[in-house]
């Protein structure tokens, strides 16, 4: 795994932990929704004036992750249907 910049250690953990959330559907792994965004703040107490740079950093880690996760389910199928 590659290291991360000690500044976004925060935004990779709260992302991890929001993993734990996510619901999976026909086409695999829905997006983190913005209810458990706000739930995770108010829970772990992460002061109001972050919320918009997590937010941003949760989604983009989310988009990769979901993308990520496609196009490994598309590998699979290809090399089953060969």
């Amino acid at each position: 795994m590659p290291q991360l910049y000690p500044d976004l250690v925060p935004y990779w953990e709260a992302f991890q932990d929001l993993l734990l959330t996510k619901q999976s559907g026909f086409s695999g792994a829905e997006s983190v929704t913005y209810t458990e965004i706000l739930s995770y703040f108010q829970i772990k107490g992460v002061p109001r004036e972050e919320w918009k740079e997590f937010s941003k950093w949760i989604l983009v880690l989310d988009n990769e992750f979901i993308k990520l996760q496609r196009e490994a389910s598309s590998e699979k199928r290809s090399k089953r249907n060969n």
